[in-house]
């Protein structure tokens, strides 16, 4: 009784958004995990060593840019700044899974480091200087919202 009476106090767009964007990210992460062991099998086949690594690095970069937009919000604003997020999970898909086609004649050691800085890059960067920075600016909101409330 009391989970269906507090899914009633959120607004309509909620749920439907969180549905999408759970979806969204569920697709995103497979897509990420068959690119990673493609790339595995062009690049690096019979150094099993190599696979677990990039499981690691695309499970770190992923948790940083999927995990923000995993969390459950329950206002308009916070629905609607998880769809925005999924630009950059989709960011961060197109760039392993365009990783695992480039074609250079540099030694494997070269091509795995390009890999692992774009990467990094792509997830540190979107949790720095995105994810931090609109998550202050929605708890300033929030507080001021709920200022106002308290006032009137």
């Amino acid at each position: 009784m009391e989970v269906s009476a507090a899914q009633n106090t959120l607004p309509s767009c909620v749920l439907p958004r969180r549905r999408f964007v759970r979806w969204s990210l569920l697709a995103l992460f497979l897509c990420n995990l068959v690119c990673v062991v493609v790339r595995f099998y062009a690049v690096h086949h019979p150094d099993w060593s190599v696979l677990w690594a990039d499981l690691k690095l695309a499970g770190w970069t992923i948790l940083f840019v999927f995990g923000p937009l995993l969390i459950p919000v329950r206002s308009r604003r916070g629905s609607m700044l998880q769809v925005l997020g999924l630009v950059f999970a989709l960011l961060l898909t197109l760039v392993i899974c365009c990783a695992a086609g480039w074609d250079i004649d540099d030694p494997k050691d070269v091509h795995r480091s390009l890999y692992l800085a774009s990467v990094i890059m792509m997830g540190l960067l979107t949790f720095v200087y995105v994810y931090v920075p609109v998550w202050l600016a929605h708890l300033f909101m929030s507080f001021i919202e709920k200022r106002r409330a308290r006032k009137n």
